[in-house]
């Protein structure tokens, strides 16, 4: 990561407007994000039960209104700094803020959480607050990821140190001390001060070991992608080798040795073409969501490299229906047994048909091959393998003139991804 410059008046307003002005709602939090924001609660609670803790054991006399409502004041400000965390904590969806809305209230809660801390805890004590640095470090290191906006502990204190806030917070103890002589304005703001010094110096802190574990965790994702990247372009090179290149040096041999006639060429380059529809299939699952028409399409052109005719195909909108991988290895290996027990029983027109829902998806191949007895399908051929898959009922024969109509039944929703459906 490269070190940002000198912050501006941007980067401090980006900070006081918090994380939620930069979310990106289609983004998911990574396993920094969740430890901050946990880290955030904690420190949070643990800053506020010590200062009610202290304030109850020496609870000023007497019934001040600032001293009855401090601590309401000081519960307030704690539940809008970790709102966020704990909203997203409990798995509801992020949705991002705009920033006019951000800054006032964010602002109003610092200068309530500060008033209520100084007047449940005057003076010195208020230095028991310290873990609410770690609530801010969290806060603050959310918002600088999402902004692209990176600093080591030293950058981020000296960028504090020359800041409009602490610059004002010194010109104020210096115009005090210079208006009251006996100096107790200054004994009043000085712990005060020093609260705030220890804010900044925790906070950055944190930042700087949630920095350190965020890096640590991008480098090892990295390392995983180029890791992944690699074996795949291995198994890319070995495919290329053993398969396709063997492949087309048996059509060069038999070619160059006069022991293949021009039939006989086309029908290995057939299989050859077939191969490589079914590698582009397998390619695309792995990527990610498939076309109906994209896992048909290797199936259809082999029917058609046997002279099958092709009498029906689904429609564009049908053919543009998206399958999660599970779903579409399931319909791929579905269309690939009824397609090859279809050919295999010598028929010369096919039928493809596509019918379903958001939860189920229904091929239909319709053939002329003559028709045959569902319960005589011996054990482990691949009609009843595909119904140990699918679920017996799943998978049903019925005759037709001249032939026969085999039915898949697909279920889009698997145990291990409940959202996956066809969509358009």
């Amino acid at each position: 990561m490269q070190e940002a410059g000198p912050a501006g008046v941007d980067h401090w307003l980006a900070i006081l407007s918090g994380p939620r002005t930069w979310i990106d709602d289609d983004a998911g939090r990574s396993g920094v994000q969740r430890l901050a924001g946990g880290l955030q609660i904690l420190a949070a609670l643990c800053a506020s039960s010590a200062v009610v803790a202290l304030w109850a054991r020496n609870r000023p006399a007497g019934t001040q209104v600032v001293a009855r409502l401090a601590p309401f004041g000081l519960g307030l400000a704690m539940v809008g700094m970790i709102a966020r965390s704990l909203i997203e904590g409990l798995g509801v969806e992020r949705t991002a803020s705009a920033l006019w809305r951000n800054v006032p209230t964010r602002g109003l809660l610092a200068l309530l959480l500060l008033g209520s801390l100084y007047a449940m805890t005057p003076g010195w004590p208020a230095l028991v607050s310290w873990p609410l640095g770690v609530a801010i470090g969290c806060d603050v290191a959310a918002t600088t990821s999402l902004i692209g906006w990176t600093l080591s502990p030293l950058g981020w204190w000296t960028a504090f140190l020359r800041s409009p806030l602490h610059l004002g917070v010194i010109g104020g103890l210096v115009g005090a001390a210079v208006a009251n002589d006996s100096g107790g304005t200054v004994a009043n703001a000085l712990p005060v001060y020093a609260v705030i010094q220890t804010w900044v110096f925790v906070a950055a802190m944190t930042m700087w070991w949630l920095r350190r574990i965020r890096v640590s965790e991008r480098t090892g994702v990295l390392d995983a992608i180029r890791q992944t990247a690699h074996l795949e372009r291995r198994r890319s090179a070995h495919w290329l080798h053993d398969d396709l290149l063997a492949e087309l040096r048996l059509v060069t041999i038999k070619v160059q040795s006069g022991k293949a006639n021009l039939a006989e060429v086309e029908v290995l380059l057939d299989d050859l073409d077939f191969q490589l529809r079914v590698r582009q299939l397998d390619q695309l699952l792995d990527s990610g969501t498939i076309r109906v028409g994209e896992a048909l399409q290797p199936y259809i052109r082999r029917a058609q490299n046997f002279g099958v005719e092709i009498v029906a195909v689904p429609s564009y909108d049908t053919a543009s229906l998206t399958l999660e991988p599970e779903a579409g290895r399931l319909f791929s290996h579905a269309a690939a047994i009824l397609t090859s027990n279809a050919l295999n029983a010598g028929a010369h027109r096919l039928g493809f048909h596509i019918d379903g829902n958001t939860s189920l998806l229904t091929l239909t191949i319709t053939d002329d091959a003559g028709g045959f007895d569902a319960s005589e399908l011996p054990a482990g051929r691949g009609l009843w393998t595909l119904a140990q898959d699918l679920g017996a009922t799943n998978v049903t024969v019925h005759p037709v003139d001249g032939g026969s109509r085999v039915e898949a039944v697909i279920p889009l929703h698997t145990k291990q991804d409940h959202g996956a459906t066809a969509a358009g």
